[in-house]
């Protein structure tokens, strides 16, 4: 499921249905954002993942505990990149912080690579969990997520 499941509007039972169609030893891999990593604290209410699309959104814990609620086992956590355009983050930071020293100046130093093509920043997000689903019915046991 990628960047799916904020989406859901109902994503407990999703998974709940998706868990019972795994096959013992299948496995499910999620992304999503993570609402209390660094560039989403940092950005508050301008964290360009709350957008009316997305109907949940999800900590490490949250999902984590969602989706032991629902049977899986989690096995992994693992962090990728996006990149941005230095154009966009210049934007976003002009929104953030119009009237700051630092961010006014950080625009200004990024106004000019803003405009060339092809300039991205990597940013850390959203996570990929690797979900095992224990169709046996054991206990999940440790979920990898501390």
């Amino acid at each position: 499921m990628w960047d799916v499941v904020e989406h859901l509007y109902d994503p407990k039972s999703d998974l709940d249905f998706l868990y019972s169609k795994l096959k013992p030893g299948g496995v499910l891999f999620i992304t999503t954002h993570d609402v209390e990593e660094l560039f989403a604290r940092l950005t508050g209410r301008h964290y360009p993942m709350l957008m009316y699309q997305h109907f949940y959104h999800f900590s490490k814990r949250t999902l984590g505990m969602m989706l032991e609620n629902a049977g899986y086992r989690v096995v992994g956590v693992q962090y990728h990149y996006k990149s941005w355009s230095l154009a966009y983050l210049h934007e976003l930071l002009s929104k953030l912080w119009p009237e700051n020293f630092a961010a006014r100046s950080l625009g200004l130093l990024l106004t000019p690579f803003a405009r060339l093509p092809g300039r991205r920043v990597p940013i850390k997000f959203p996570p990929v969990r690797r979900c095992d689903g224990d169709a046996s019915g054991a206990p999940s046991g440790e979920s990898g997520l501390g």
